[in-house]
């Protein structure tokens, strides 16, 4: 298994043991990978940056495997700015 943003700038994961840090987990929560990379993009250009970095180390994956499944999580959230009126 394989973070594949985990050498991007910023990244922040959790400490686990397992392959290559990762571990796979099931529980209440539901199942998930423990260790991944999270990043926060602030605007579209930061998200659409690590989307490309993404496709670019799943090619580079590609090129040394014969077969290869990959998982991405995209969450998005956003706060409202409210401006008062005065």
């Amino acid at each position: 298994m394989f973070d594949l943003l985990a050498t991007f700038p910023d990244s922040v994961s959790s400490d686990s043991e397992g392959i290559g840090g990762l571990q796979v987990i099931e529980d209440e929560q539901g199942v998930y990978v423990r260790g991944l990379s999270s990043h926060l993009a602030q605007t579209e250009e930061e998200a659409l940056n690590l989307l490309f970095e993404v496709r670019t180390q799943l090619e580079r994956k590609l090129a040394c495997a014969v077969q290869i499944q990959c998982i991405a999580t995209v969450s998005k959230s956003s706060v409202e700015k409210i401006r008062a009126r005065q």
